[in-house]
Order: structure tokens, then C-alpha cells, then sequence
């Protein structure tokens, strides 16, 4: 390719592979290995006709957040329900790839116009129930330790309570708020009335911790992958 190119980049300076998913706070991308990715920190930038190579914006690119998630994964390693990561190096975290893709795309091909029926509330549930628990124990800890430029312990309990929104009404939702002084004002409602209870305490800041949300959704503590929907 000749220059001047857009390219995607790892904190080394190398030029980083296809990416397969643009998040909050970095790059997923692949790696030689097609069973492994890598997040990596949002660097970008071009190559200009002389070979220099100018970032696009050097001071935004999310390293710190990248860093504190590669100490979150270290302490983490091994607990069920956590991403399997297979290697932490300076430019990212190298992950087990999953194939079947994020919740969002999973809803999409289990919903009214994918090519299999929506899940069955009996199942999404279950789902509920499993990724709540996933955040339990040392997950928890993790999180209650980490109290930065706002984003404390109500934050994440209430983006937890927005996944559980969007597995139990199948339709993907967030808040956008990733600090206290964000707070959404309302929250949204759904037909389900437990559902309704736990969006109404996550929002009104009564949750103290994981379990409570557990407890809420009114299933047994799931030890394993639930069944087909």
C-alpha cells in the first residue's frame, strides 16, 4: 500500500491485523492465530509520504483502561464465566475467540428476522441468571476495588442491570452512563415484572452488591451453560 494509508496500530508502533469489533475503550483485532484475538488500546494514525508515521490522537487512545483490564484478567484468571485469556503482552490482552460473536449479534440471530426463533423466556432467564453470577465472588471484588473518575460500584451494578434488560426482552439496550455524574434520569420498562423491580433498583442505587440482582431475577444460582433456547 502505498502512502499516505489509514492504519489501525499496536502500542510498539506495528501495524495491528483486521479488526473484528470496535469497543468503548479499544480495538478487537485478530492475530496469527485464528482461535485467539487481541484488545488492544485505540491507536490510530497514517503513514505519510516520507514513511514518517503520525498518530491520529496519541493522548485518547485508552491505554490506562487497557492496562487496569489486563490486571482485572490477571487477578481473574480461571473463574468461570470470564473470557479465557491466553496472553498479556504490552500491546493487549490475547483472548479465546468466540465465534458466535457478542450478545447484540446473538439476539440478531435468534430473534423475529434471524434465522432462529427468539429464546424462550424460560431460557433467557437461565442466561440472566448465568452472566449475573459470572460477575459474583472475585469478579466482585474486583469491581468494588475500583472507584476512578466517577465510575464506581453503582455504575457497573447498573450496567449489569442493563445486560440483564437485554437478555430478558432480547433487544440489546445500554445507558451510556459511565459515570455517577451521568445518571440516567429514568429507566425502562418491560412487561416482565421482576424485571421492572431490578431496573427500578439498579437505577434508584439500592443494589449493594451481586447477589441481590440474583436473587431478584427469582432463579437458582446456575453452575453451568444453560440449554438450547
Amino acid at each position: 500500500m502505498a502512502p499516505p494509508y489509514w492504519r489501525i496500530c499496536y502500542v510498539d508502533g506495528g501495524d495491528a491485523p483486521d479488526i473484528i469489533a470496535n469497543g468503548l475503550d479499544g480495538y478487537i483485532v485478530r492475530t496469527e492465530d485464528e482461535k485467539v484475538v487481541r484488545k488492544i488500546p485505540k491507536i490510530s494514525g497514517r503513514v505519510l509520504e516520507d514513511g514518517q508515521k503520525e498518530y491520529t490522537h496519541p493522548a485518547d487512545d485508552h491505554r490506562e483502561d487497557i492496562e487496569y483490564e489486563k490486571r482485572v484478567y490477571e487477578r481473574l484468571a480461571g473463574l468461570e464465566g470470564i473470557t479465557e485469556v491466553v496472553g498479556i503482552d504490552q500491546n493487549g490482552i490475547s483472548m479465546v475467540y468466540y465465534p458466535d460473536g457478542d450478545l447484540e449479534k446473538y439476539i440478531l440471530g435468534h430473534g423475529s428476522e434471524g434465522p432462529i426463533l427468539p429464546a424462550s423466556m424460560d431460557y433467557r432467564r437461565r442466561l440472566a441468571a448465568m452472566v449475573t453470577n459470572a460477575h459474583d465472588g472475585r469478579a466482585w471484588v474486583e469491581i468494588a476495588e475500583f472507584d476512578e473518575d466517577g465510575y464506581t460500584l453503582r455504575v457497573e451494578l447498573l450496567h449489569l442491570a442493563d445486560l440483564v434488560y437485554s437478555i430478558m426482552t432480547w433487544t440489546k439496550f445500554t445507558d451510556e452512563c459511565y459515570e455517577e455524574s451521568e445518571w440516567p434520569d429514568t429507566w425502562p420498562k418491560s412487561d416482565v415484572e421482576e424485571l421492572n423491580n431490578i431496573m427500578r433498583k439498579a437505577w434508584s442505587k439500592e443494589y449493594n452488591g451481586v447477589r441481590e440482582i440474583l436473587l431478584d431475577l427469582d432463579e437458582p444460582v446456575p453452575g453451568s451453560t444453560p440449554s438450547s433456547p
